[in-house]
């Protein structure tokens, strides 16, 4: 690799003069224009590139951030066709952390920054993540997914002022902007697509209450009271959970509905198949949406209606706004709007169709 030097020396000029040149710092006025063209020009011939090392030593900047993440889900194979058709598998394979990781990763290499990711999934392993979260470091911080407890310790623990973006906490922390879907509108989305699917009787699985609020102001907006015998504000979110839920409620409940919006896809796979399993058709009698649109949902003999949380936009933006922070701009919390993904559970048709 090429060296300032090695511009310098072939063209019988000072380090001093090819490194104020090629990092702008003198511009055009306190050099000849035909030496700032030959600069340029050698370092192109050389395939020169800016040690990005060097410059952020010098800087006190390290060009490196931080990314905290919760591992909500293993990261692994999908499971096959026949696997999900036959309930054969526990918990499914999840896309949402390698979504939000490619957006924050994408929106970082844009501005030459380097990563380095630290997964927890209890007190004690984001604990041991503590010691690296400073300033000769890490020039900034993304957390995805810490509960109050450890958005706490983190805070306790920034005392030099590290700058911090979270992403997806429900809590509001004045000193901490985050970056999160817009979770009202994740329920409200779901239950205006079955209202639009002529449902009028849509039961609710799950305990987010934002996405709760959503469910009801869709029902409102659609003229309708919110039944609380269709409510089920259960902390469940798998496939087995919602079994359970359903031989509990028995066979004879469905008669009662004629859709279902599901807090997660697993909830929403777990009612389809004891829907069908008990001799209930859908969507002709029961339509059913999920949240997340996991990988698995187009691979169902009847594809799964799902909210796309749009997991990428929320990581880009995340790292968008930490690059305002680190610069010293003032910035506030984004929400990005969910999208929905019409599948055959809540469509008489079984081509996909994305509605924003």
């Amino acid at each position: 690799m090429s060296s300032l030097r090695d511009i310098a020396n072939a063209l019988d000029l000072s380090v001093s003069m090819v490194s104020k040149v090629l990092s702008g710092r003198m511009g055009t006025s306190g050099a000849p224009a035909e030496t700032v063209r030959a600069i340029r020009a050698k370092a192109a011939e050389l395939n020169y590139h800016k040690n990005v090392s060097a410059a952020a030593l010098a800087a006190g900047k390290s060009h490196t951030v931080g990314i905290l993440i919760h591992y909500l889900s293993r990261i692994g194979d999908l499971p096959t066709r026949e696997e999900i058709v036959a309930g054969q598998f526990g918990i499914a394979s999840s896309s949402l952390v390698e979504h939000v990781i490619s957006g924050i990763c994408d929106g970082l290499i844009a501005h030459q920054m380097r990563t380095v990711l630290g997964f927890f999934s209890t007190p004690a392993t984001f604990e041991r993540l503590l010691p690296c979260c400073n300033r000769s470091e890490l020039d900034g911080i993304i957390v995805v997914d810490a509960n109050e407890q450890l958005m706490q310790q983190l805070l306790e623990h920034n005392s030099d002022g590290l700058p911090i973006v979270t992403v997806h906490e429900r809590r509001n922390y004045p000193e901490l902007p985050r970056v999160s879907c817009d979770q009202p509108a994740v329920g409200e989305l779901a239950t205006r697509q079955l209202l639009e699917a002529g449902c009028r009787r849509i039961m609710y699985i799950g305990h987010f209450q934002d996405r709760y609020d959503g469910y009801c102001r869709a029902l409102a907006a659609a003229g309708f009271d919110v039944d609380p015998a269709l409510v089920f504000r259960e902390r469940i979110y798998y496939r087995h959970q919602a079994w359970e839920l359903w031989e509990k409620l028995g066979s004879g409940f469905p008669r009662q509905i004629d859709g279902v919006v599901a807090q997660s896809d697993e909830l929403a796979l777990g009612t389809l198949q004891f829907l069908q399993r008990n001799g209930f058709r859908v969507p002709q009698q029961v339509k059913i949406i999920g949240v997340d649109n996991s990988p698995f949902c187009g691979l169902l003999e009847t594809p799964l209606s799902s909210v796309d949380q749009n997991i990428y936009e929320v990581g880009l933006t995340a790292s968008r706004q930490l690059m305002k922070l680190i610069r010293g701009e003032e910035i506030g919390n984004v929400l990005i709007a969910p999208m929905l993904a019409v599948r055959a559970s809540s469509s008489d048709s079984n081509d996909i169709t994305i509605k924003p």
